[in-house]
């Protein structure tokens, strides 16, 4: 009999576990708001976008923005605001030194 209690406890806890265990990924409602709020600040454009489970209606935030416009990782971590599902968010930015205004010529 109490095998029988471990056993059903077990499978209770890997049923919540299983998403942390195997990094899943966040649902696609979830990316998409964080994509849309990243791209809001300073014109910039998600290059990469790592959502992963860290807990139950928990996820963790790695992101890779391109932008024109000098922006912080502050103004996009702000942009998040409200998200309480997201611990942690890390905002990497690359400014693009290579792009030329329309009608530069080379």
């Amino acid at each position: 009999m109490t095998s029988l209690v471990i056993l059903r406890w077990s499978r209770g806890l890997l049923r919540q576990t299983i998403s942390v265990l195997l990094d899943a990924q966040a649902p696609a409602e979830l990316r998409t708001v964080v994509r849309e709020r990243l791209e809001s600040v300073a014109g910039g454009r998600v290059a990469d976008l790592h959502l992963w489970s860290v807990g139950h209606d928990a996820w963790t935030l790695v992101a890779s923005v391109v932008c024109h416009a000098p922006a912080s990782p502050a103004m996009y971590k702000a942009a998040l605001a409200g998200i309480d599902a997201i611990h942690h968010p890390t905002v990497e930015i690359h400014h693009c030194t290579a792009c030329r205004s329309p009608g530069a010529h080379g």
